[in-house]
C-alpha cells in the first residue's frame, strides 16, 4: 500500500510538471426568459430567469470519482487530468443592478438537480465544488433573480453579470457573460439630421426699361419722314 502511495504521488508530479497552464472555463446562455417583458419600468418588479450551460474547456487536475470511491474523502491519491467544466477553487461571481436582489441558483447536473443555494443582494457567489465536474457529465446553472428595477439609472439596466474569479480574487479575462435590458419611457438619443443648405438662385435686376416693339417702330418711321423733308428743302 506504501508502495502504491508513493507511486501515485510521484504520478502527481509528473502531471503537475507537464500540465498545460490553467484555462479559463467556458459557459454559454442558452435560455432567458423576464417577467414583465423588457423594456423594464422604473421602480417596478422585475423577475429574470436565466440558464447557463458550462461547457468542458478548463484544464482541470482533480480526484478520479471512480477509484476514490472506496477512499475516505480527502484521503484518496488518484487524480486524473483534463478538461472539466469548471476550474477547481475558482468560483463564479454574480451581479446584478436590481434592488433587494432575490437569488435561486439551481445547479443541474446530467439533466438531474443537484445542488442549490440562495442569496440577497447586489451579489452572489458559486463554489467550484458545487460545479466542477469532469467532461463526462453535462452541467448547468439556472438563475433566479427578484429584484426591483431602479429610478434613475438612465435608458438601461445591468440585470445580470457573471464572472470567473480565480485563488487571487482577480476576474478571469475573457470569461464573462452580461445581460443588460432598456428602461421603459426612455427615448433612445436623438441623432440630429443635418438639414440640406438651401441655396437661392439670384436673378439680376436690369435698370434699363424694355421698350415696346410698336414704339420703337414708331420712331423710326418718324426719323425716315423727316429725312426726306430735309433732303427735299435741299433740292
Amino acid at each position: 500500500m506504501k508502495t502504491l502511495f508513493l507511486l501515485s504521488l510521484c504520478g502527481i508530479a509528473v502531471l503537475l510538471l507537464t500540465a498545460p497552464p490553467v484555462a479559463a472555463a467556458s459557459f454559454s446562455l442558452s435560455n432567458v426568459t423576464y417577467l414583465p417583458a423588457p423594456p423594464l419600468v422604473p421602480g417596478g418588479q422585475q423577475h429574470v430567469d436565466a440558464q447557463f450551460d458550462l461547457l468542458p474547456s478548463a484544464t482541470c487536475f482533480m480526484y478520479s470519482a471512480n477509484i476514490c470511491s472506496s477512499f475516505s474523502p480527502g484521503t484518496c491519491p488518484f487524480y486524473f487530468l483534463g478538461p472539466c467544466t469548471f476550474y477547481p477553487g475558482h468560483e463564479l461571481q454574480l451581479q446584478t443592478a436590481l434592488l433587494g436582489a432575490r437569488w435561486t441558483i439551481q445547479v443541474v447536473v446530467d439533466g438531474h438537480n443537484s445542488a442549490m443555494q440562495t442569496a440577497r443582494g447586489s451579489a452572489a457567489f458559486i463554489n467550484s465544488f458545487l460545479i466542477s465536474y469532469s467532461s463526462y457529465h453535462d452541467v448547468s446553472l439556472i438563475i433566479t433573480i427578484d429584484g426591483t428595477v431602479p429610478q434613475g439609472s438612465g435608458s438601461q439596466v445591468m440585470v445580470l453579470k457573471i464572472d470567473e474569479i480565480d485563488e487571487n480574487n482577480t476576474i478571469v479575462p475573457g470569461n464573462s457573460v452580461i445581460l443588460i435590458q432598456p428602461i421603459a419611457g426612455m427615448a433612445a438619443t436623438a441623432v440630429p439630421t443635418p438639414l440640406p443648405t438651401l441655396s437661392l438662385a439670384l436673378i439680376p435686376t436690369s435698370e434699363s426699361k424694355t421698350q415696346l416693339p410698336g414704339f420703337s417702330c414708331l420712331a423710326a418711321l418718324a426719323g425716315v419722314g423727316l429725312g426726306m423733308l430735309f433732303l427735299r428743302g435741299r433740292i
